[in-house]
């Protein structure tokens, strides 16, 4: 597999590969991990494929919700996966989290009031973040792997944009986006306000281990603070640089898969854009789509975007070309 992968790119041949599964159930939300897709449906039903195998056969995960057996299961709402746990929030509340270590069942099971609207999942440590209503539920498991809820928060509005990383200790720290406000959440310490600025919310928001990086609204003609990505310091709280001019509103942006000082972006302008933050410019600019930009990721030199037009591109970053491109036809 992995010289077959290497053979297409180098002759710059992009080829696909389909993960089939049964017609008439709708893709509600997808999520990968080196390798691992896991993938959610209108049906509730959570499938898993391991595209590192030859095969690419599907293997299903076993719901809470499939032993009661009562003929209408909730829709999936979101997935996430980590080296080590699968999550899957339901269109009812509830969470069912797996093992990718430990069979097919779920090994966590906990549920909220009302519709979640975000979920996050550490990628380095045990830990899963849900935001609903006004209330946001971290769980983390103990010692003996019992879980437990370790953290709870409240904001005073609702919550668009939930990230889960740690601290040097391996405690969960949450970043959430409400509107224009941004917040910094631990355990047993105060909520700090990383960002606010009124009349400008939030438009996207990624985490790495030590930084946050979000893009903020223009609001009317006032634009001095809005069209811009701010990038803050997760352990001081400051803000480090400010990114960006352009006359279109960031849709997507990427830190945490970026390499050392990069970040990605996508824009309603139909630009991808890669930054430097230590010079706070941009490096290389990318007019990537018909329709604004709704997904970016890149490696050292490899830009991919994704546009709600349904085109994913591949960029060449250090020749500034595309290689090629796929229309998702639905």
């Amino acid at each position: 597999m992995q010289r077959f992968l290497f053979n297409l790119f180098q002759n710059r041949n992009g080829a696909v590969s389909q993960l089939q599964y049964e017609l008439g159930k709708v893709l509600c939300d997808v999520h990968a991990y080196d390798g691992v897709v896991l993938a959610g449906y209108t049906s509730g039903d959570v499938c898993l494929w391991d595209t590192r195998t030859s095969n690419l056969a599907e293997s299903f995960l076993k719901t809470s919700h499939a032993a009661e057996d009562s003929g209408l299961n909730p829709h999936v709402s979101f997935v996430r996966i980590s080296k080590s746990l699968a999550v899957a929030a339901y269109d009812n509340g509830t969470i069912d989290v797996w093992s990718l270590l430990v069979g097919r069942e779920p090994i966590h099971h906990y549920q909220h009031n009302q519709k979640i609207q975000a979920l996050a999942l550490c990628p380095e440590t045990a830990a899963i973040a849900t935001a609903s209503s006004f209330q946001i539920r971290v769980e983390t498991p103990d010692d003996k792997g019992c879980w437990r809820t370790s953290g709870n928060f409240q904001t005073p509005k609702l919550v668009n944009f939930l990230h889960l990383t740690h601290d040097s200790a391996g405690s969960p720290v949450t970043v959430a986006a409400a509107e224009e406000m941004v917040y910094l959440l631990k355990q047993d310490v105060p909520e700090k306000v990383l960002h606010s600025t009124y009349g400008h919310p939030v438009t996207c928001l990624d985490v790495s281990a030590h930084q946050a990086a979000f893009g903020v609204k223009s609001y009317g003609w006032v634009t001095h603070n809005g069209n811009k990505i701010h990038v803050y310091n997760l352990q001081t709280g400051q803000c480090l640089t400010t990114l960006g001019n352009s006359t279109g509103d960031f849709s997507c942006i990427n830190l945490k898969d970026s390499p050392p000082h990069l970040l990605v972006t996508g824009n309603r302008d139909r630009r991808v854009r890669v930054y430097d933050l230590r010079c706070s410019r941009s490096l290389c600019s990318f007019y990537a789509h018909h329709l604004g930009v709704s997904a970016v990721q890149m490696d050292d030199w490899k830009v991919v975007s994704g546009g709600e037009e349904g085109l994913t591109c591949t960029w060449d970053q250090r020749m500034g070309t595309k290689l090629w491109e796929m229309h998702a036809r639905f």
